[in-house]
């Protein structure tokens, strides 16, 4: 009996690697497998076989805040795959190597004065928070800065004044004593300049200059005495320093006077301009003799006033030779007294510390009169 063998033959197609028969092939070949048939014969096997090989591949990709990779949305960085079908029918796995670099906002604060220039070339003449302008980052991303302007003005102030001939106005550090036109600029709480335009006229000063009249009178008589040169449209402020009476003429260029105490007297006259201008006091001595004329004689010596000029206080001191009584007196230009002390049966050292801080700054004059007569002294306050 004869039996005969057996063959036959198959194809296959397969991704990457095929298992036939317990064997696992990776290349594309013919194959063959032989068994023994049902005969007991051989029985050979055929397999064709095709291998197509699965694929890779990658990429790189930079974006600003998101990307979009086949439909999905990613906002971080970081490799992402997704696996298709090559041409061959196989897997093919790509990786996206991704970076997200992010966009950036910010907020510019800025403080100017009157005006400000911003990156946009515009000039901005008031506050503004919601101007805006788009950078890009040097990863190329967007940075969107927002403008917050505070606008300070600059203050101007316009002053026009007049002062009298010789005196003084002050604007800040600067002083300004003639005519004229003049511009100080300082800075205002806001960090802007402050600037304080001057106009500056002048009014003439007083034209007296001195007094005229007897500089030696008997006592209980009458004499007149007159500024010179007059100002018909000034008016005057006459005072005496001592003891006698004014009886006619107060606020005139001329007055007369009643001598009705002996020894030495001191007139004193301020003339006032019609713009208010205030002239220097002018000083006239005068003797008052007796009939006959008495010889006045001190036993007080010694006197010092100091400091003289003074800020405020002032000591007096003086030595008393003999027993006697002491009226001490401080005069302002007015005749009004700003202190008063009197001492009585005195004898010795005197010394006192006078407070004139509560007073005006101006001309005092220091009495200190006694049985036998009144001495004087000018006394500046500063």
């Amino acid at each position: 009996t004869i039996n005969n063998s057996t063959t036959s033959t198959s194809s296959a197609t397969s991704c990457d690697s095929y298992s036939w028969n317990g064997t696992v092939y990776t290349s594309s070949g013919t194959y063959t497998y032989t068994t023994i048939n049902s005969a007991g014969c051989d029985s050979t096997a055929t397999l064709i076989l095709t291998i197509n090989n699965s694929n890779t591949g990658s990429s790189s990709v930079t974006s600003c805040d998101s990307y979009t990779w086949d439909g999905q949305g990613y906002t971080a960085s970081g490799a992402y795959t997704n696996t298709y079908i090559n041409s061959a029918g196989c897997d093919s796995v790509h990786t996206l190597n991704l970076t997200i670099n992010n966009s950036t906002s910010s907020v510019d604060s800025i403080i100017a004065c009157d005006s400000y220039t911003w990156v946009n070339g515009i000039i901005y003449t008031a506050s503004n928070n919601t101007a805006t302008y788009m950078f890009q980052t040097v990863a190329g991303c967007d940075s969107l800065t927002t403008l917050d302007l505070t606008i300070n003005s600059s203050i101007i102030v316009d002053i026009k004044d007049t002062i009298c001939d010789g005196d003084t106005i002050f604007v800040g550090n600067s002083f300004y004593t003639g005519a004229g036109s003049y511009s100080d600029i300082f800075q205002a709480i806001n960090g802007c300049d402050s600037i304080i335009n001057t106009d500056l006229s002048i009014y003439p000063k007083p034209q007296a200059n001195k007094i005229i009249g007897n500089d030696t009178v008997n006592v209980n008589s009458v004499h007149t005495y007159f500024v010179d040169p007059k100002e018909p449209s000034s008016t005057y402020n006459w005072g005496i320093i001592g003891n006698a009476t004014i009886v006619n003429g107060q606020g005139t260029d001329e007055i007369d006077i009643e001598w009705d105490t002996l020894n030495n007297q001191i007139i004193f006259v301020i003339e006032t301009t019609a713009d208010s201008c205030i002239g220097d006091t002018i000083f006239f001595n005068v003797y008052v003799n007796s009939e006959p004329l008495s010889i006045y004689e001190s036993n007080t010596t010694d006197l010092i006033v100091y400091p003289n000029p003074t800020h405020g206080h002032v000591t007096v001191s003086f030595n008393s030779n003999k027993t006697d009584d002491y009226k001490i007196r401080i005069i302002n230009m007015l005749g009004e007294k700003v202190f008063v002390e009197k001492l009585w049966d005195f004898k010795g050292f005197y010394e006192k510390d006078i407070d004139l801080t509560n007073n005006s700054k101006g001309i005092y004059f220091l009495e200190i009169e006694k049985d036998d007569g009144v001495i004087n002294k000018k006394l500046i306050l500063q």
